[in-house]
């Protein structure tokens, strides 16, 4: 929903234009945020590059609290770089693209006191010149580091106890909340860790790592179109997960993180024994048909508010029409699909199905919370699992996959013309690097009931196929020579 403005490049300016991003919260209290971004390119047109970031920001109360300066609106930028550098030139234009994370750091100079702010840009594609008329991308250059199975994000920071890695332990739980005749209304399974940034004695930042133990005590409210679950544990820190249905399909549409900065769990914060509460508003998560139940075995990453990450595992949750206190037919998440439908080679671990501790890799132990001051209300019901970790590992027998089969796709022009005819079958064999920075092999063919779109023009056409509900997109370009 951001508003995108810019300038692009003309007769008066050829090696310059700009992108501006402008956002805000659908509520007018939760301030304004936008970025400038810049580019370049040589007097020869052959390559162009980000030249310019400038990000502006409102110090809302909400997003910064006990701000010196609160509701100020500040600008951070960094100029004269030369990042992105592409090869691009009028006759055979190209656009950047970039799936791993990049960070810009940018200066601050509206205070006195020397702060500097990041802006990690997550998978780029990127084309300032020389856009074609169908407003498509040209065919990308791509960065190096996608072609690096040695390159590594960012380590995370470290911490004073053992922080949450794929390969730890995730205690599961299922979790159950009554109405007021006594009939289980919501039902979740699911289990969480919870990463939580904060600041030690000397001013460095830590991250906090605990996970949601599997007897939290459970509340929450069902009603038509609204529900919410709330999970408590240790009286301090609690998760809630609110869901909205429109009598058709019902949504998450809201997180909410509350923490207590205890020795336990925040050893040598900064500011001991302070309360925050971190919200993520106005989302639309987890779509499905009322009646059924979501469900996810795949490891999920959310962000809510500053700082805080949510790890979801093993998830399967149905906020309305409960029968018999038993989950309805489910409803798979993208990422399990992809999942057992495209088996990978050489793979070291296995995502267990059944609500149990789920185990990524060699189990270590994980600091969760005690569980011997919680208590649980009368009216919920909680089944708590025993750990386990999965059984040794043995390397799988190679899988010979099928033959893609063949497709027909037609691309029709704006008067209904046919002007692209494609018959073919699509087999994608994609490298990746696993958790043991190990080369995995991903196999899996693109089915013959993919969407196809496209355009056609005088000497280049384009044909677009889309598949796994919209997950998935694939485009070849086709251009014609005089010779």
């Amino acid at each position: 929903s951001s508003q995108a403005s810019g300038t692009c490049a003309h007769l008066l300016d050829e090696e310059r234009a700009v992108l501006n991003i402008t956002f805000n919260n659908v509520q007018k209290h939760m301030g304004h945020f936008g970025m400038n971004l810049t580019f370049s390119r040589n007097f020869f047109m052959t390559h162009f590059w980000l030249s310019e970031v400038t990000v502006y920001y409102q110090l809302i109360p909400a997003l910064f609290p006990d701000a010196v300066d609160a509701n100020k609106t500040l600008i951070s930028a960094v100029s004269g770089i030369q990042k992105i550098m592409t090869q691009s030139t009028v006759v055979t234009p190209r656009s950047y693209l970039c799936k791993r994370d990049q960070v810009f750091v940018l200066d601050n100079d509206d205070i006195d006191v020397q702060l500097q702010t990041n802006l990690t840009v997550h998978y780029i594609q990127a084309q300032p010149f020389e856009v074609n008329r169908q407003g498509m991308f040209s065919p990308p250059e791509e960065c190096p580091q996608d072609f690096d199975p040695t390159t590594k994000p960012p380590p995370p920071d470290t911490t004073l106890f053992n922080a949450v890695t794929p390969s730890l332990t995730f205690p599961v739980g299922d979790f159950s909340l009554k109405d007021s005749k006594g009939q289980a209304c919501l039902l979740a399974s699911m289990g969480v860790v919870f990463r939580v940034e904060y600041r030690i004695e000397d001013g460095k930042k830590r991250n906090a790592t605990y996970a949601l133990p599997v007897n939290s005590s459970v509340g929450g409210s069902c009603d038509t179109d609204q529900a919410t679950l709330s999970l408590m544990f240790t009286s301090t820190f609690n998760l809630s997960l609110s869901f909205y249905s429109d009598g058709k399909k019902f949504v998450l549409n809201s997180f909410v993180v509350g923490y207590q900065r205890t020795a336990q769990f925040f050893p040598h914060a900064q500011d001991p024994n302070t309360s925050e509460v971190q919200v993520k508003n106005d989302i639309e998560l987890f779509t499905t048909d009322l009646g059924k139940s979501y469900r996810c075995a795949s490891l999920r990453e959310f962000k809510v508010g500053q700082g805080v990450r949510l790890e979801i595992i093993a998830l399967q949750i149905q906020p309305f029409k409960v029968k018999d206190g038993h989950f309805g037919d489910a409803e798979t998440c993208p990422q399990d699909l992809l999942t057992t439908q495209f088996p990978i080679l050489n793979a070291t671990t296995t995502l267990p199905t059944k609500s149990t501790n789920h185990t990524l890799a060699p189990a270590t132990t994980l600091q969760t919370t005690d569980a011997a001051n919680t208590t649980t209300p009368a009216r919920t019901t909680l089944h708590t699992s025993h750990p386990h970790t999965s059984p040794p590992y043995t390397q799988p027998t190679p899988i010979k996959h099928p033959k893609p089969l063949q497709g027909h796709y037609v691309v029709k022009n704006p008067t209904g013309k046919v002007c692209l005819l494609a018959n073919m079958g699509v087999q994608f064999i994609a490298k990746y690097v696993q958790q043991d920075d190990t080369v995995g092999v991903g196999v899996f063919n693109v089915p013959v009931s993919s969407i196809a779109s496209g355009a056609c023009e005088d000497d280049i056409s384009s044909l677009t196929l889309t598949f796994y509900n919209t997950t998935f997109h694939v485009t070849f370009i086709f251009g014609k020579t005089n010779e």
